[in-house]
């Protein structure tokens, strides 16, 4: 580095030094250096401006310097990082910047230190909870084999004690959810019972996203595990960060056994998660009839809809559920409930293409003559998907081929826009009129006509039918 530009960063160091931020970035600015190059170069102790602006506190230059591009990882001499600087001094907003920006949270200095040990050293409890929260390792020894737990002891930190204490209990929980996800059931219920874990307090204390011990048992279908949570007395009706229960998860993978056990000891089937759904509709969703017929013997509500207005009637239309609509059906829920944007099950069965399921709807007294908030009905929305046999079957119960949705246009007309050949001639086999218009004056012959469709065009020619 040229003289100039030495004596020119050693300004910049005592800009930082002296907290005058606002010359600092005017200097930057106006010597053309906001560039990663001047501002990475280390000065005679391997100490970058970063680190100089960390220690020192300067937030202003530390949010300038990454948006500049600066690398958040280089060491000085002594191997200390900005993360490091800044922990050492309790600058807590600095050290959140740092994180966020990708900072190596375990990286040890000359002397075997982390930043952890560093805020740990001078008592910066937010700091150390930061560090934690953020997966800081808390088992790493400096050089004088000194823990952070065993630093903050002989220091009489207390508060930090406490919370050292407390993330030493969520990494052994961290290894009993792994022992859950990889089946070793027989190794969690050792450790838990080895650990004198074996109470509700423990079990039932949420982990990430607060979930607990059950939901991830339910999840993965560990019965034997689920089965000792539930002795020991856990609560079944917790719910996670997203409102998921046991049920829900147990529901939703399909294990029968766990629903069964979660049922048996009163867990509440009617809970919604933060969606709005419940067991039954996760059931209903991954076509789990045997988890269905268990929730509604128990009481599981039909006709609760979700956020969206959305029924598990609605739910196992959309997805061709046909033994889950024929049980729902049987059990006596409401087939006319419309959701938020005014679709019936009867629509979700005729767009997606569910024959079977239409024509259950169909028989159980679904009005096919409804229109969602688009005034669009289940025929129209056949015709505009191509399903045939299912405007076929609309057609038989005696729906009305010319109602029109909200911009006039009608069955006819959207099969036309699609060029639907077959379709557009069953509907005018059945009376569908070509002399209707929509709101701009369209009729279905214009419509094919704009779109090339010249079979089309040919069908709806006056005189044809």
């Amino acid at each position: 580095m040229g003289s100039y530009l030495y004596e020119f960063r050693e300004q910049m160091f005592t800009h930082i030094r002296n907290g005058e931020s606002n010359t600092f970035l005017k200097l930057l600015k106006g010597h053309n250096h906001e560039n990663t190059k001047f501002v990475d170069a280390p000065g005679d102790d391997k100490c970058t401006l970063l680190m100089a602006a960390a220690h020192f506190g300067r937030s202003e230059i530390v949010d300038k310097l990454i948006q500049i591009g600066c690398d958040v990882n280089l060491q000085s001499i002594t191997l200390w990082t900005a993360l490091m600087l800044a922990a050492h001094k309790g600058h807590v907003d600095i050290v959140q910047k740092l994180l966020e920006n990708h900072a190596e949270i375990n990286t040890v200095n000359s002397v075997g230190s982390t930043a952890l040990h560093l805020a740990t050293c001078k008592g910066h409890a937010e700091v150390v909870e930061l560090l934690l929260q953020n997966h800081a390792r808390f088992d790493i020894k400096d050089n004088a084999g000194w823990t952070v737990a065993r630093i903050a002891n002989r220091r009489g930190f207390h508060r930090i004690e406490k919370l050292l204490e407390k993330y030493v209990n969520l990494s052994f929980r961290e290894q009993l959810f792994a022992h859950i996800r990889d089946g070793e059931s027989d190794t969690f219920l050792d450790l838990l019972k080895t650990h004198n874990c074996e109470n509700v307090e423990f079990v039932d204390f949420p982990f990430y996203g607060k979930r607990t011990c059950l939901m991830d048992a339910s999840h993965f279908g560990r019965n034997k595990i689920v089965d000792a949570l539930i002795r020991i007395g856990c609560n079944v009706n917790l719910q996670d960060a997203l409102g998921w229960t046991a049920l829900m998860f147990a529901a939703r993978e399909g294990h029968e056994d766990v629903v069964d056990a979660l049922i048996e000891i009163g867990c509440d089937a009617n809970l919604q998660d933060a969606l709005g759904w419940t067991a039954l509709m996760k059931a209903a969703c991954k076509g789990h009839m045997g988890i269905v017929r268990k929730l509604l013997e128990n009481h599981a509500n039909t006709d609760t809809v979700t956020s969206e207005g959305l029924t598990a009637l609605h739910i196992a239309s959309h997805y061709g559920r046909n033994k889950i609509v024929d049980e729902l059906i049987r059990i006596g829920c409401n087939v006319n409930l419309q959701n938020a944007l005014g679709w019936t099950a009867l629509m979700h069965a005729a767009y997606e293409g569910h024959e079977d399921v239409v024509g259950a709807l169909i028989q159980s007294g679904c009005g096919a003559n409804l229109q969602d908030a688009l005034g669009r009905t289940s025929l129209m929305r056949a015709a505009r998907k191509g399903h045939e046999d299912i405007v076929d079957a609309l057609i038989q119960s005696g729906c009305d081929v010319n109602l029109q949705d909200t911009l006039g246009w009608t069955a006819l007309m959207h099969a036309a826009h699609k060029g639907h050949v077959g379709i557009v001639r069953k509907l005018l086999e059945n009376h569908a009129n070509t002399d209707t218009v929509t709101s701009e004056g369209s009729t279905a012959l214009h419509i094919a006509c704009s779109r090339g469709r010249e079979q089309i065009v040919e069908l709806i020619k006056p005189g044809r039918f």
